[in-house]
């Protein structure tokens, strides 16, 4: 019926590492380009791994809390992406594509509005937060991954609650 200990916990290093690999294909393989929120979760799943990872071999509460708060992280991001990109709530100005307007520029030279431009158009992102560039399916990837993260989260806190999960 269930995996054994050690399986259970293979699986979980498996799923971040196989999701790690799928973002990095679609940016590299198919050239998906990641917005910013998408390389910040990165960050936090390569977090999840290592701890995973040591969990794997050293099975102590301490980690495997630990692992859980980052998973937590995780849904919390792709979560807060995913209100971003279905214009639920404003993500940050950097991912949104905020436009500089003329106000921004009163009183300035022109040498230093050409400068102020420069310096916008280079420091913007190229894929903006608030539009879906990937679809699976027909469904945003952002609210995949916050569905696996969930069902994921939900599926340790059911091993643990069975103590199917070891911890020390």
């Amino acid at each position: 019926m269930l995996f054994s200990q050690k399986i259970n916990r293979l699986l979980i290093v498996l799923f971040f590492l196989i999701s790690l690999c799928f973002s990095l294909g679609a940016e590299y393989v198919f050239e998906i380009k990641p917005c910013i929120l998408c390389l910040y979760l990165r960050y936090v799943y390569v977090a999840i791994l290592i701890t995973a990872g040591v969990f794997y071999f050293y099975p102590k509460r301490y980690i495997f809390l630990i692992k859980l708060v980052l998973i937590f992280g995780a849904i919390s991001l792709s979560f807060y992406h995913l209100g971003v990109e279905r214009h639920w709530w404003e993500g940050p100005a950097v991912c949104s594509g905020e436009s500089i307007n003329s106000s921004k520029l009163q009183g300035l030279t022109a040498d230093e509005k050409a400068e102020r431009l420069l310096q916008h158009f280079q420091g913007k992102p190229s894929v903006q937060c608030n539009q879906v560039n990937w679809r699976i399916i027909g469904v945003s990837v952002t609210l995949w991954n916050t569905i696996l993260l969930v069902l994921l989260f939900i599926s340790i806190g059911f091993l643990w609650n069975r103590k199917k999960i070891s911890t020390e």
